[in-house]
């Protein structure tokens, strides 16, 4: 079952950034980012119980589906799925998501007829 899932509470405490008490100074905003669906591998639709099994970030048919690449992977880096998918209703990637550490996987791309 697809869920959109908001980035913002997927955070931990230890993850959030810290405010005035930084060290630098520096006032640091919290913004919140949410990933278009998220599918999970298991009833458990939360990073805290679930198993993230594929990320979809969905771009209007005007934009390529590249377009939200870059995205994908900043919540990938969050979420960690096995896999990620771009699409703009006309044409899909998929992507296996390495982990930050190596390139990802291009494993699929295609466009409907």
């Amino acid at each position: 079952m697809p869920v959109p899932y908001s980035m913002a509470s997927a955070m931990t405490t230890s993850m959030r950034p810290q405010g005035s008490g930084s060290t630098c100074g520096k006032v640091v905003n919290l913004r919140k980012v949410e990933a278009d669906l998220v599918y999970f591998a298991n009833e458990h639709h939360s990073l805290t119980d679930g198993i993230p099994l594929v990320l979809v970030e969905a771009k209007g048919s005007d934009q390529s589906p590249d377009a939200g690449t870059g995205q994908a992977k900043s919540y990938a880096f969050w979420v960690k799925p096995a896999y990620y998918v771009t699409t703009n209703g006309d044409a899909v990637v998929v992507y296996n998501y390495q982990g930050g550490a190596i390139p990802d996987v291009k494993v699929l791309d295609f466009k409907r007829f």
